[in-house]
This record gives structure tokens, C-alpha cells and sequence, in this order.
């Protein structure tokens, strides 16, 4: 992770789109992880979302 980046907040319509804009970013950054390092590491925790 870099230590100096710019933060951007977004506002989706609907729960879904926010699940597909995620989902988007999620296999953008294993692509590069997996590019530049070999590897891409995810740790997601349990629990529920409100």
C-alpha cells in the first residue's frame, strides 16, 4: 500500500451499483498486485453489514 495517496469518495444510486463498482476495483488491483509482484493477498473479515 502507498503511503501517500489521494483519497476519492464516490456516491452510487443503489446498492448495487456500489457492489459492482467494488468488485470492479477489486480485480483492478489483483491485476496489478499480480503483475508487479507475482501475487495478490485478500483478508476480508466476518460479520454482517448493516
Amino acid at each position: 500500500m502507498k503511503l501517500h495517496q489521494q483519497n476519492n469518495i464516490s456516491v452510487f444510486q443503489t446498492s448495487a451499483a456500489l457492489a459492482q463498482a467494488a468488485a470492479d476495483l477489486m480485480i483492478k488491483i489483483s491485476k496489478q498486485a499480480i503483475e508487479s509482484r507475482g501475487k495478490f493477498v485478500l483478508s476480508l473479515s466476518g460479520g454482517t453489514t448493516p
